[in-house]
């Protein structure tokens, strides 16, 4: 493992975590949750995956019913090039 790392806290179950500069994704060795290591601007923040998932398929869900709401009762036509 590389040297560098920053001690963060599990944000389920406040465990001690060591995050490395090579991880990306992984479990905590003390409860299992699994996180994602977000980095921008010289923060590293932690973010647990299944609110990352929760919050992909509201933005799915929503994007599903915009599209149903928009959808016009008879098919448009595709214009072919001349």
């Amino acid at each position: 493992m590389p040297e560098n790392f920053i001690s963060l806290k599990c944000q389920s179950c406040g465990g001690k975590l060591d995050v490395y500069e090579d991880m990306e994704r992984f479990a905590c060795g003390y409860c299992g949750s699994e996180m994602i290591v977000q980095r921008r601007g010289g923060t590293i923040a932690l973010k647990l995956v299944q609110e990352a998932i929760k919050k992909v398929q509201i933005g799915t869900d929503q994007t599903a019913a915009e599209l149903a709401l928009g959808m016009p009762e008879t098919p448009l036509k595709v214009a072919t090039p001349a």
